[in-house]
C-alpha cells in the first residue's frame, strides 16, 4: 500500500522511530501467539495500512465479542443486517459510499423506521463500512449493522421486522434513484450460527469488524488484496482502484456505535451503545499504538540493524520468524542480515547489533 500511496500516512507507518525511541523492539504477544514491532511510528490507518488494520480489528473484534456475550447472557438479543445497494462497473465508489451513507442517515429518521425499532425493542446499533470489488460488477460497499433489543425476539417478530425495514431501505433509495432487491438488499441474520451469504463461516463479531483485512467472496477482492495483485502482477489497473479506493475512504469510521440521548427538562436521556456495551472509548490510532497486556519485549535492534531489515524489506520476515516465540529462530533469521546477539537484558529480552558488513 505504501508504494502505491506515497502522500498517505501508510507511507511512513513501522519505519520511523518515535521521537526519543533509541533501539527498535520486537515484541511477542504470548495470548495470540504473533509478534510486532514496539518503538515505531503507527499511522493507525484501518483502510490503508494491513499491519495497522489486523491490530485495530482484532482489538475491535475482542471488545465486540465480549459485549454481544454479555448483552445475550442478560436476556438481549442481537440480529445483524447487510445493508446494500445496486451498482455497477461505471459507478464511483465516492458515489456509492455517500449514497450508501446517505440512504441509511436519512432511513434511520424516517418515522416508520423509528417506530420499528420502538416495535420490536431495539436499544441501540453498532454499524460497520466495507467494500469489496469485482471486475465485472464493480465496487461492492455494504453497511453491516447490529441491532441490539431488549429480549430476543419470536420467528414472527424477526419476520416482521425484515419486512418493515427491507421496505423502508428500498423506499428511501428509489427517492435518490438507486434500487434494491427485494432479498439481497437486506440480509438479516440471528447469530453466530447462521451459515447465510453475509455472515459464513466467521462469528458476528468478525463480520462486522473484520471488513478491512477479509477477503472478498463471489470473485470479489478485499482492497488489500487487490494491493497483492498489484505487487504480483504489477497491472495497473489494481493501482489505478487502490488510489480510487484510498481517497473515497480516507477519514472515515469504519466502526460506529449509536449515540445516546442527553437529559432535556423533563426528559430523561439514556446512554450511547458503547456505553451500555461497556466497551472503552479508543481511537483506531490508541489501538495501534498500545502494547497488548500479555505481550512481553522478546528482543531490541539497534539503528544499524533495523537499518538493514528496513531496506531489505525483511519487516515481515522477521516477525514471522519472532511469531513462534523462539529465540533461535528470530536468530537464525536476522544472522542472515548480519545482526547477532550483543546481550541479554535482566527481563531475559535480547538486544541484537548490526556486524560489520
Amino acid at each position: 500500500m505504501s508504494e502505491l500511496l506515497p502522500n498517505d500516512r501508510v507511507s511512513w507507518c513501522l519505519k520511523h522511530r518515535q521521537t526519543g525511541g533509541a533501539n527498535i523492539e520486537i515484541v511477542y504477544d504470548q495470548a495470540q501467539q504473533r509478534a510486532y514491532y514496539g518503538n515505531l511510528l503507527v499511522c493507525g490507518s484501518v483502510w490503508t495500512c494491513p499491519v495497522c488494520a489486523a491490530r485495530i480489528t482484532e482489538q475491535r473484534r475482542v471488545e465486540l465479542d465480549g459485549a454481544i456475550k454479555r448483552w445475550r447472557a442478560g436476556g438481549g438479543g442481537v440480529i445483524m443486517a447487510a445493508f446494500t445497494l445496486q451498482h455497477s462497473v461505471d459507478d464511483d465508489i465516492a458515489d456509492l459510499r455517500k449514497t450508501l451513507t446517505g440512504a441509511y442517515r436519512t432511513m434511520a429518521d424516517r418515522r416508520s423506521y423509528k417506530d420499528t425499532r420502538q416495535r420490536y425493542g431495539i436499544v441501540g446499533s453498532v454499524a460497520s463500512l466495507e467494500v469489496t470489488h469485482s471486475f465485472r460488477h464493480g465496487w461492492h460497499p455494504h453497511r453491516h449493522v447490529l441491532y441490539f433489543t431488549e429480549k430476543e425476539l419470536t420467528d414472527q417478530d424477526y419476520f416482521n421486522l425484515q419486512v418493515a425495514i427491507v421496505g423502508v431501505w428500498r423506499s428511501v433509495l428509489s427517492k435518490v434513484g438507486r434500487f434494491a432487491h427485494q432479498q439481497a438488499g437486506v440480509v438479516f441474520s440471528r447469530g453466530d450460527d447462521q451459515a447465510g451469504n453475509y455472515v459464513c463461516k466467521w462469528s458476528i463479531a468478525h463480520e462486522m469488524t473484520k471488513s478491512p483485512v477479509k477477503g472478498g467472496r463471489d470473485g470479489g477482492f478485499s482492497p488489500f488484496e487487490l494491493a497483492e495483485q498489484w505487487h504480483e502482477t504489477g497491472d495497473q489497473r489494481y493501482a489505478h482502484l487502490i488510489r480510487e479506493y484510498a481517497r473515497a475512504f480516507h477519514g472515515k469510521h469504519q466502526l460506529t456505535y449509536s449515540p445516546g440521548i442527553p437529559d432535556r427538562p423533563g426528559r430523561p436521556g439514556r446512554p450511547g451503545m458503547k456505553e451500555l456495551l461497556g466497551i472503552q472509548d479508543k481511537s483506531d490510532q490508541q489501538i495501534a499504538a498500545e502494547q497488548q497486556a500479555d505481550a512481553v519485549i522478546m528482543a531490541e535492534l539497534d539503528k544499524a540493524s533495523w537499518k538493514r531489515v528496513y531496506i531489505r524489506r525483511w519487516r515481515g520476515v522477521i516477525l514471522k520468524a519472532a511469531s513462534t516465540g523462539k529465540q533461535a529462530d528470530l536468530a537464525a533469521v536476522l544472522e542472515k542480515l548480519g545482526v547477532a546477539a550483543a546481550e541479554t537484558a535482566d527481563d531475559g529480552h535480547v538486544l541484537y547489533r548490526a556486524q560489520s558488513p
